[in-house]
């Protein structure tokens, strides 16, 4: 185990599409990755615009969705 390197699908720093849908609303809004996470599995990510930090869930590299 100590001579495997993840593949992180998400890295620590980088920039992600924050993603909220309520009713027939969608929201897109960018933020940063304060950990490293694979697909399926869950980190924190800094709202750029309002400099939260929101628990979200790892949909794709690019694209996170907010855990509710």
């Amino acid at each position: 185990d100590r001579h495997l390197v993840k593949n992180w699908t998400i890295k620590k720093g980088q920039k992600v599409i924050i993603e909220n849908n309520r009713s027939n609303i969608q929201i897109l809004i960018e933020g940063v990755a304060t950990q490293s996470a694979m697909q399926g599995e869950y980190l924190d990510v800094l709202n750029k615009s309002t400099g939260d930090v929101v628990k979200a869930w790892v949909k794709n590299s690019k694209k996170v969705s907010i855990f509710r």
